[in-house]
C-alpha cells in the first residue's frame, strides 16, 4: 500500500481583531467644545455633527454681547415696579369701584328685614290684649327645634342636647311661641294646625307673631351625664362591642315672659293695622 505521506503541521496563528476607529465622544470633551475651555492645547476637535448644540452657540454670545450694553438693557428692559404717579391713578380709579361694590353688598342685608310685614290686630285682639298684659303671670309654649316646652317666669329648663356657640350669663329670647296666656285668657295661633302637630308631629306649627310677647332666658350653664357603658351584641355573633356614652345638656333659667300692651306696640318700629270700626293705621 502506498503509504501517505506525512501531513503538514498546522500552525495557528491568531490575528489581532482590526480597530476600527469609533466616533464617541467623551462627555467631558463636549463640555469643554461647548464652553471654549481648552486646558491643554489640542488640535483635534470632533465634528461638528456630533454637536448638535454647538449651532446654537453664536447665537447665543450674539444675545450676550447685544445684552451686555448697559444703554440697550436700560431701553428694552420693562419696569417692574410703575411709577408712583400710576400707583396713585390706579388707587384712586380703583377706590369707587370697590365702595359701590361693598355698597351693592351690604344694601340688600340692611334693608333685608323678616319682619317687614305690618302687624295686624283684630277688634277682638285689641280688646282681650290689654286684659291678657296686665292679668300675671304668663304662661307661653315655646318651640325649639319644633318640640314645644311650657315655661313661666323664674322656671329652669334643661335642653336635651347641648347649644353650641353660648357661654354661661348670656340671655337668648325665643321668639318662637304657639300659645300665650295667663290665668283666664288664652292667646292661640293656629289652633288646628298646632293641635295636630302636637298629637302627631307631621307638620309645622304656626307661631305668634314675635312683636306681641318678649320670652328672655339666661344660660346657666352645662350639665353632663356620668359616663355609661353599654354593652352591644348582634344576634348569632360572638363579637361584642362596648359604646362609651357621656351626654351633655344646656340649662337655661326663664328671666322675663312679657305680654306687650297697645301702646308698646304703638310706639316701636314698624306698621300697626287695626281692623274694626275705627281702623286706623299707625307708623312709628
Amino acid at each position: 500500500m502506498p503509504s501517505r505521506a506525512p501531513s503538514s503541521t498546522s500552525v495557528r496563528t491568531f490575528r489581532q481583531p482590526q480597530q476600527t476607529r469609533s466616533h464617541h465622544v467623551s462627555s467631558r470633551s463636549l463640555l469643554q467644545s461647548a464652553l471654549d475651555i481648552s486646558p491643554k492645547p489640542t488640535t483635534q476637535q470632533p465634528a461638528t455633527f456630533l454637536l448638535p448644540f454647538r449651532s446654537r452657540r453664536g447665537l447665543h454670545q450674539a444675545a450676550t454681547q447685544q445684552s451686555a450694553s448697559p444703554a440697550h438693557d436700560f431701553h428694552n428692559t420693562q419696569a417692574e415696579i410703575p411709577p408712583s404717579s400710576y400707583l396713585q391713578t390706579a388707587t384712586s380709579e380703583s377706590s369707587p369701584t370697590s365702595h359701590s361694590a361693598t355698597t351693592s353688598i351690604s344694601a340688600p342685608s340692611s334693608t333685608t328685614n323678616s319682619l317687614s310685614r305690618p302687624l295686624v290686630l283684630s277688634s277682638s285682639l285689641q280688646t282681650l290684649l290689654p286684659r291678657l298684659a296686665d292679668q300675671k303671670p304668663h304662661y307661653i309654649i315655646s318651640h325649639i327645634h319644633r318640640f314645644p316646652y311650657m315655661l313661666t317666669e323664674g322656671d329652669v329648663l334643661r335642653l336635651p342636647f347641648h347649644m353650641h356657640g353660648v357661654s354661661p350669663g348670656d340671655v337668648l329670647r325665643f321668639n318662637r311661641a304657639s300659645i300665650l296666656g295667663s290665668r283666664d285668657y288664652t292667646l292661640k295661633a293656629g289652633a288646628k294646625n298646632t293641635e295636630s302637630y302636637d298629637a302627631k308631629r307631621t307638620g309645622e306649627p304656626q307661631y305668634i307673631d314675635e312683636r306681641l310677647f318678649e320670652c328672655r332666658v339666661r344660660v346657666m350653664g352645662l350639665e353632663t351625664n356620668p359616663m355609661m357603658d353599654k354593652e352591644k351584641k348582634k344576634r348569632r355573633n360572638r363579637h361584642r362591642k362596648v359604646v362609651h356614652s357621656k351626654h351633655k345638656y344646656t340649662v337655661l333659667r326663664v328671666m322675663q315672659i312679657k305680654v306687650k300692651s297697645l301702646e308698646e306696640l304703638k310706639s316701636e318700629k314698624g306698621m300697626l293695622v287695626l281692623e274694626g270700626a275705627e281702623a286706623q293705621e299707625i307708623t312709628a
